[in-house]
């Protein structure tokens, strides 16, 4: 989902450096069509497990994420210490078969060598595990999937992006010099089972925000509200977007994207 945010007199506005895309799948009471299964399986967040025989248990925290959409995939990792971001980057993806080809859009200073490269890999999605092997390039990794058992929202560290427990009153008091963060989605970031009857989706911040909004976006993944309903916060920190949702469909939408 991608909201908007204005400053508001007298309250802190969203920062222009924060951006989260959100992508999920509803559940199908028929057949889908448009996109292959092996697709809807890639959709979701993954954490780096290790490599092919060197499987270990994926870290409380300061783990790689690995995010990928319908379209777009983007890796982030940062120092579970200080939450400042060690690398960042992400584009587009292909999908033929096992056949999987990332291309580097845009990345931090770290990993700015990548933008322009496309990258092949081989994979198989087993279970919570997906195994890519890389062609004529040295990333053959194991990532295991992020779950929510419930379908609801995820819980997400601002200091280094992993699911914690589901209490907001449980988290840190943010930094007030901070850009503000995202600690709650629902449904949860990249959800392939979201319940075609939801009415809304909701997106919580870790502090209070302008009064103002405008979310964003188009074209046939973007969810289309009930006629007459309208985008509102639900308090201080959660802003809410009433949805109707078809079952076996794929949507994104974004919040506070670059461009605005």
């Amino acid at each position: 989902m991608i909201a908007r945010f204005k400053k508001a007199k007298g309250r802190p506005a969203l920062a222009a450096s924060l951006f989260a895309a959100v992508g999920l799948a509803t559940l199908t009471d028929a057949q889908p069509g448009g996109k292959p299964p092996a697709q809807k399986d890639l959709i979701g967040t993954w954490v780096l497990a290790g490599k092919p025989g060197e499987v270990s248990e994926t870290p409380a925290s300061g783990g790689r994420l690995k995010f990928i959409t319908g379209t777009h995939w983007a890796i982030t990792q940062a120092d579970p210490k200080t939450g400042v971001t060690i690398f960042h980057h992400g584009g587009t993806y292909a999908l033929k078969g096992s056949e999987y080809l990332e291309t580097a859009e845009y990345a931090n200073q770290n990993t700015a060598d990548l933008i322009g490269h496309t990258f092949k890999f081989t994979i198989k999605i087993e279970g919570d595990t997906l195994t890519q092997v890389g062609i004529g390039n040295p990333w053959t990794e194991v990532w295991k999937r992020l779950t929510n058992s419930t379908g609801g929202a995820t819980m997400l560290d601002p200091a280094n992006g992993l699911s914690v427990g589901s209490n907001l009153s449980a988290q840190p008091a943010p930094d007030p010099q901070a850009p503000p963060s995202i600690v709650a989605t629902s449904p949860a970031i990249g959800a392939t089972d979201v319940d075609p009857a939801i009415t809304k989706i909701t997106v919580t911040f870790d502090r209070d925000m302008g009064a103002g909004f405008s979310w964003t976006g188009g074209g046939p993944e973007h969810p289309v509200p009930p006629e007459g309903a309208k985008a509102h916060w639900s308090d201080a920190r959660t802003c809410a977007y009433p949805v109707k949702l078809e079952a076996g469909h794929y949507y994104r939408v974004g919040i506070n994207s670059k461009s605005y």
